[in-house]
């Protein structure tokens, strides 16, 4: 039966006797019952995951510290050797393009310490144009004809971390990244179709993706434009990694006026690749 709800000023109605129906403890409806004992959701044991666990050489002290822990999940460390993978973009503006250049260096030197071998891809003189010959062949066996950019898919197909440095404007990518996504990340590199249509993720190796823009704008005139640059990195981009594949946004919001050497942004970059990635 259902249990009426009591309501504040309102008398609680009376039971029946149902101890001789075998529907209830026998007790009368003058007796207050018992309130019934919580529930007690059942812990789950945190689970070690294989995909990216550190070499089992290393010693769990030396990567997390002293600590009693057992086992940990170690998804979001970076494994020693992985090869990590730094996109940077050049601009034409003086103070923008040396706030990349030092949160380049900034992240290269964070990826240096915990073990991986860092290779940096500077797209100045890169061509974002895609041929009518790369068009056509898109979607055939051999999709890449430029061996620069074979040069830069055997990068990115061997990296376990990639990340994009670029100055935004207007919350959207440089010509030279967005031609950089379409001409490297082609079928066969971070996707493949099946004969039946299905796409199959092709980034699955890729622990971590690191979106790091320098915005020459504030924050409220950047949300207006409601990013569409980290959509592209953080969720379509995304969908070809695996399920376990972790991002992160470091973003600067400035302008010419608010510009103060970028320290300040330094540090707290440095903060958050440090807490995402040792």
């Amino acid at each position: 039966p259902t249990r009426l709800r009591r309501r504040p000023g309102r008398r609680r109605p009376g039971r029946r006797r149902l101890g001789i129906m075998g529907l209830g403890s026998g007790r009368d409806a003058g007796e207050r019952c018992d309130p019934l004992p919580p529930v007690r959701r059942q812990q789950r044991p945190p689970t070690l995951h294989r995909g990216s666990c550190i070499n089992a050489s290393v010693s769990v002290d030396a990567c997390f510290g002293a600590s009693e822990c057992v086992y940990v999940a170690v998804v979001s460390k970076v494994s020693q050797g992985r090869r990590a993978v730094i996109v940077s973009t050049p601009s034409d503006d003086e103070l923008m393009n040396g706030l990349v250049r030092r949160s380049v260096r900034c992240a290269a030197e964070v990826l240096e310490s915990v073990g991986a071998i860092v290779e940096v891809i500077d797209l100045v003189g890169f061509v974002p144009v895609m041929s009518p010959e790369e068009r056509s062949a898109y979607f055939s066996a051999e999709p890449i004809l430029d061996p620069d950019v074979r040069a830069y898919a055997d990068l990115v197909s061997s990296a376990s971390t990639v990340v994009f440095v670029f100055h935004a404007r207007h919350g959207m990518l440089p010509p030279a990244l967005k031609g950089f996504v379409d001409r490297v990340f082609v079928p066969g590199v971070s996707f493949q179709m099946t004969e039946s249509g299905r796409v199959l993720r092709g980034l699955r190796h890729v622990d971590h993706l690191v979106g790091i823009p320098v915005y020459s704008a504030s924050h409220r005139n950047v949300q207006r434009t409601r990013e569409p640059g980290r959509r592209l990195l953080l969720r379509c981009m995304r969908l070809s990694c695996s399920i376990r594949t972790r991002s992160l946004w470091v973003a600067a919001y400035m302008d010419a006026s608010q510009y103060d050497g970028g320290d300040g942004f330094i540090s707290h970059l440095e903060r958050r690749l440090r807490r995402r990635l040792s």
